[in-house]
């Protein structure tokens, strides 16, 4: 017959049947597992006593991927940028939840989330995907090792997803000459210029406004950028990090074609 134990404490012993059993008690309520052999069972006593030393509670054995994942994603809105929750979410149901939601967030083990990954990429999944897919997984085993869900983070042991590497192609001095020659009188000539002679990017340069400009000393402020939202179309926002707000010095030339290109815009 098992011996009572005190909270926390683990019971180990075999049934009629052959089975071991073994059980710990923690927070009012007896975790029990089956095995077949002794030694099986007392590892697993070990296991979830050093969980509970790090902060399990019973609550935390029951909640599934899906359940903290959405907790995870409702604290998000309140510190991440609508798109960056947007894609989070995104992550989340087409790869994360699909595979791993209706586990228990304390039984994925890092093959679980290796194997995911390598049918992503037999499906063809790219391997920018799979390496955003591995950074949300870290931050939200991150998040539920903190809460004491977990006690270890199971993508810790797993290696990050490698990236492609992409050679960008840019204008040598003769093509971007002919890019100018060729947009010569088109209504975004300034825009071109302006993109050419000071490298900003897309959501830079279409989050201009002319108060940013300041004409006497020749430096434009990078204040904001445009981005688009999916399913909700376009939003100024501000940049994503103070290195991101800078000034930016121009020349004479530079000027005179922003200058013509004020006077055709007021006259629009």
């Amino acid at each position: 017959m098992a011996k009572r134990r005190a909270n926390h404490e683990g019971t180990l012993y075999r049934r009629k049947d052959g089975l071991w059993c073994a059980q710990v008690s923690l927070d009012g309520h007896r975790l029990t597992k089956y095995g077949k052999t002794q030694q099986e069972c007392r590892l697993w006593v070990q296991g979830i006593l050093g969980k509970i030393d790090s902060g399990l509670t019973y609550a935390s054995t029951h909640i599934t991927v899906e359940s903290f994942l959405n907790l995870w994603l409702s604290g998000k809105e309140l510190s991440c940028r609508e798109r960056t929750v947007f894609q989070y979410r995104r992550l989340a149901q087409h790869y994360i939840l699909p595979y791993l939601g209706e586990m228990r967030i304390q039984d994925v083990r890092p093959d679980h989330i290796l194997r995911m990954y390598s049918k992503f990429k037999e499906s063809g999944t790219g391997a920018r995907t799979l390496q955003l897919v591995h950074a949300a997984l870290h931050n939200v085993f991150k998040q539920a090792l903190r809460e004491g869900a977990i006690s270890r983070n199971p993508t810790d042991f797993v290696e990050r997803p490698r990236a492609e590497h992409h050679q960008f192609k840019t204008f040598t001095e003769d093509q971007a000459r002919q890019f100018l020659t060729a947009a010569a009188g088109h209504r975004y000539e300034a825009l071109f210029y302006l993109a050419l002679s000071t490298g900003m990017r897309e959501g830079e340069l279409l989050g201009l406004k002319w108060s940013d400009l300041d004409w006497g000393k020749g430096v434009l402020s990078i204040q904001r950028q445009l981005e688009r939202i999916e399913l909700k179309g376009l939003f100024f926002v501000p940049p994503k990090t103070e290195a991101g707000r800078r000034q930016i010095k121009l020349g004479q030339g530079m000027l005179d074609r922003l200058a013509e290109h004020k006077k055709r815009q007021d006259l629009q």
